[in-house]
C-alpha cells in the first residue's frame, strides 16, 4: 500500500480508537476557497482517500458493508 496522507492517518487512528466507523463527514468552508480548488478537494477525497480508507478499514474489521 502507498503511504497514507495525514488525514488518512487521523481517520484510521480514530476508527481504531472508536472500534470502527461507518461514515465520515467533511465540512469545507466554501467562501474561503475558489470554486476550482473546492472541486479539486472533493475529487481527491473521492478518487484517492475514500478507496484507500475503505480498503484499509475493511481489512482491519473484516467487514465489507
Amino acid at each position: 500500500m502507498l503511504s497514507r496522507t495525514l488525514h488518512q492517518n487521523l481517520i484510521v487512528r480514530h476508527s481504531k480508537a472508536l472500534g470502527g466507523i461507518s461514515r465520515i463527514t467533511f465540512q469545507m468552508i466554501a467562501a474561503s476557497l475558489p470554486h476550482a480548488k473546492l472541486m479539486e478537494a472533493i475529487e481527491l477525497i473521492g478518487r484517492r482517500d475514500a478507496p484507500a480508507l475503505r480498503e484499509e478499514l475493511v481489512a482491519n474489521t473484516g467487514r465489507d458493508d
